[in-house]
């Protein structure tokens, strides 16, 4: 039972796939990964010469 509904769904997603917006959606989500890295990253490495960010307060808050 548990492999025609694994089947039925990867059928169903295989044909959804095309209108569904999942590559936006990816892309949104890897930009945000990316872009809170950087953020954290400007409290991991002060010397550098970009500024902190506002997102992180300390660099614990960005460690975590």
């Amino acid at each position: 039972m548990h492999d025609l509904v694994r089947l039925f769904a990867d059928d169903l997603g295989q044909r959804e796939a095309a209108g569904d917006g999942r590559e936006a959606a990816v892309s949104r989500l890897l930009h945000h990964y990316l872009a809170t890295a950087q953020e954290a990253d400007s409290h991991l490495w002060p010397e550098q010469t970009r500024p902190a960010s506002g997102t992180f307060t300390d660099r614990d808050q960005a460690r975590a």
